[in-house]
């Protein structure tokens, strides 16, 4: 405890804060002096934020001219362009601490745009047909106004920036006062220099609101370990710390066991994912199958041609009844916001083009649905464009209109999963 020891305390005061001159009161702990110095500041005028701003940017102007190397062909940088926007920020900061102002926002730096156009410059060279109008000049003067204009490209982006930080965002000093704390403390500083170990502490007087007090009525679930008469029994049994590590441990033991339960969980959520993939590509490889099955059969039927009697008149083509149950219809799926027909998509239509072109009869429901990722209306959008893609794709292959219907829902009947992203082909 140092006896004749001084602090100083600086509190910054912004405009809005509530005014921490009066009635304020500190406490001294450690020290016999304090000192508090209480800094008022406002936003600055218009016309100290444009004089901030013109240091600022002539700053950076002379900064960038002094880096920039020209050979009459070629643009070069004394530095790298991420170095040099390191000093442009270094720049920003150093002026706004020289001048003493404060800023409500932190610069945070200048945007990657600048850092391109850094490098954009970093190696540019005078176009062979460059001509910035000057009626025919030297080609030096060309070159010039070539260099000067890709600069000044860089400068705008610099200056543009630091207007955008500093417009509104600096404060000033306005005030500045000092306080000293009265030497009433005495007697807490002479109680602190007489307390010694293992003196009793004096009774501090709390008081508690309605709620606390029935929050300290209420049933307390918390259990502290329990202490026994040590001389009946082993004294490091009834240490604290022991207790407080069995305890710990015990946490440790539930947390692991925790952890486990949470792997195991994931595993049989990954297990029933495969599963439901595997049995869903089954399906759609059988559904596939009995497709070619189909059209193999009337590939064959038309190969081989059966002579009948011309005065027997020929069975009507079949229709949609003939078609075995389990053909009823099939499934084309999409990417994620995606409307293109895979090769897949393209293999499956193209079987369904020979049985149409079979069946002049037959027709077809297309029904387009999206998942639940995005907006609503675009999903319903989405869902119609993915109808009218397998629609277009049928009667671009010669099928009439009136034989393809288009119907879609968008994520009404959406599941949650990447089945949610089809189109449902049903025979009608």
């Amino acid at each position: 405890m140092v006896g004749f020891s001084q602090q100083t305390t600086i509190v910054n005061h912004y405009q809005g804060d509530e005014d921490p001159g009066d009635g304020m009161r500190y406490v001294l702990k450690s020290t016999e002096r304090h000192t508090v110095v209480i800094n008022y500041y406002e936003p600055a005028l218009e016309g100290d934020e444009a004089r901030m701003q013109a240091l600022i940017s002539d700053a950076m102007d002379f900064y960038i001219d002094r880096s920039v190397i020209f050979d009459g062909q070629r643009i070069s940088l004394k530095n790298k362009p991420e170095v040099m926007r390191r000093d442009l920020e270094d720049i920003v900061s150093d002026a706004v601490d020289h001048y003493h102002f404060r800023e409500l926002s932190e610069f945070k730096g200048f945007s990657s745009d600048v850092l391109q156009g850094l490098k954009s410059l970093d190696g540019a060279s005078v176009p062979s047909d460059w001509d910035p109008d000057l009626q025919g000049g030297p080609m030096t003067d060309k070159r010039f106004f070539f260099v000067e204009s890709k600069v000044n490209e860089l400068k705008s982006k610099l200056r543009s920036e630091v207007d955008l930080f500093a417009d509104g965002n600096l404060l000033v000093q306005v005030e500045s006062v000092e306080q000293q704390l009265a030497a009433e403390q005495d007697s807490l500083l002479q109680a602190v220099r007489g307390f010694k170990t293992n003196d009793p502490l004096a009774p501090m007087e709390i008081e508690f609101s309605s709620e606390t007090l029935n929050l300290l009525a209420s049933d307390d679930q918390f259990i502290l370990p329990t202490f026994r008469d040590s001389e009946k029994e082993d004294p490091l049994s009834n240490d604290l710390a022991d207790r407080i590590l069995n305890m710990l441990e015990k946490n440790n033991e539930k947390i692991d066991a925790l952890s486990s339960e949470v792997e195991t969980l994931r595993a049989d959520r990954e297990r029933d994912r495969q599963e439901q993939q595997d049995a869903y590509n089954a399906q759609l490889q059988g559904q596939i199958d009995e497709l070619r099955s189909l059209l193999t059969m009337l590939i064959e039927d038309r190969a081989n041609p059966i002579d009948r009697d011309p005065n027997v008149s020929l069975p009507k083509p079949r229709n949609t009844a003939s078609i075995p149950s389990s053909f009823k219809g099939f499934d084309i799926f999409f990417s994620s916001g995606g409307t293109r027909l895979d090769l897949n998509a393209q293999i499956q239509l193209s079987e369904l083009l020979e049985l149409m072109a079979y069946d002049q009869d037959l027709k077809i429901m297309v029904t387009g649905y999206s998942d639940k990722v995005g907006d609503r209306q675009q999903n319903l959008k989405l869902s119609q464009a993915r109808a009218g893609a397998v629609r277009d794709h049928l009667l671009a292959a010669g099928i009439e209109e009136h034989r393809v219907l288009v119907n879609f829902f968008g994520e009404e009947k959406a599941n949650g999963g990447a089945g949610d992203r089809r189109v449902e082909v049903r025979f009608l």
